[in-house]
């Protein structure tokens, strides 16, 4: 019945975020594939937990 009045927190805030605390860049998250990438696992991880999007999507950005 009542509306969530948090503010959406975007993908690329999460990646920011992610690299900020990493140390890498924004491309070494986004790329395809599993390549042993903690910082791409956390970014996965933390995207699905506070934006509620599904895996599927988030393949999609």
């Amino acid at each position: 019945m009542f509306l969530s009045l948090k503010p959406a927190i975007s993908i690329e805030t999460v990646i920011d975020a992610v690299c900020s605390e990493f140390g890498c860049d924004v491309e070494s998250v986004i790329q395809k594939g599993r390549k042993n990438n903690r910082a791409r696992d956390i970014a996965i991880y933390l995207a699905r937990d506070v934006t509620g999007k599904t895996a599927v999507r988030l393949g999609e950005y």
